[in-house]
């Protein structure tokens, strides 16, 4: 990015020394000349001092919109590796268009920044001068304050990228194409219901309308997933996460199958990805 100090405009005016600098301080110099009914110079100088190095090094730890434990146990928790890599990928797509759409912001206020220098450099009202000066520290101000939260994306997207290399490799494959996607979803999509089936059995004793819809619609009997799940919560294991999960992939494995035979019932011979997925995959 090309500095904000234009070579042909820069002089004696203080407000560029700032330019260059990158952090968050402030100047409570204008505050400090007032008076306050508890607050005195001793005060201020703590605040002041407080806010330029503790809070702005703190403000680092807490700049994400959410933290890696959230993403990674809640967030990217899709029951299926492909479909926890699709989410990945649109997290990261997300981050990246903030960070293209600060980029191009940051580039404008540094032409901005430039123009109000060329303005303080033109103006002949000392008041004026002052007034633009105050309006380019601002400008600076602001500019450097979008570093923190550029950085906070920054760290995101490499948690991220981790946990999609962790994914890949865990899979024992370098890349997956569309045509993986679309053979995993019958899958995911089972799971999803299954699970959700699981929920409202325990929240209400029933599936609910929209969940028993959706098992009919993909080929599945409501009926055999809640006498499955009643049966599993009535055994001892019932308490145990990893039972859940075996007990999940059982029950996947038991319907496995259902939208191909679905699908045929509906007169469909091929599976509906095989006509375009499979033609760009080969491509």
């Amino acid at each position: 990015m090309e500095n904000v100090l234009d070579a042909e405009i820069v002089n004696d005016v203080d407000v560029r020394d700032l330019a260059l600098h990158t952090g968050t301080d402030i100047d409570l110099t204008p505050v400090m000349s007032m008076e306050f009914a508890v607050v005195g110079k001793t005060e201020m100088n703590e605040i002041a001092e407080f806010i330029d190095n503790t809070h702005s090094k703190m403000l680092n730890n807490f700049s994400k919109s959410q933290s890696n434990w959230m993403d990674t146990l809640l967030v990217f928790n899709a029951g299926t590796d492909i479909r926890n890599l699709r989410q990945i990928s649109a997290e990261i797509e997300k981050k990246k268009m903030a960070l293209v759409e600060s980029q191009f912001k940051m580039r404008k206020k540094d032409v901005e920044l430039r123009k109000k220098f060329k303005d303080i450099d033109n103006c002949t009202d000392l008041l004026d001068k002052e007034l633009l000066q105050i309006e380019a520290e601002e400008m600076i101000y602001s500019r450097n304050q979008a570093r923190s939260y550029i950085e906070a994306a920054l760290k995101t997207i490499l948690c991220m990228k981790q946990q999609f290399e962790t994914i890949l490799e865990q899979r024992g494959i370098e890349h997956v194409t569309e045509l993986d996607f679309e053979q995993e979803e019958e899958e995911y999509h089972i799971k999803k219901a299954a699970h959700q089936a699981f929920e409202d059995i325990v929240a209400s004793g029933r599936i609910s309308v929209g969940n028993n819809r959706f098992l009919l619609q993909i080929g599945i009997m409501p009926n055999l997933v809640h006498d499955f799940w009643v049966r599993f919560l009535g055994t001892k294991d019932s308490f145990n996460k990893q039972s859940f999960l075996d007990a999940l992939e059982l029950l996947y494995q038991q319907t496995k199958g259902c939208s191909v035979t679905e699908l045929k019932r509906r007169g469909m011979e091929k599976e509906f990805y095989e006509n375009s997925v499979l033609q760009i995959e080969t491509k």
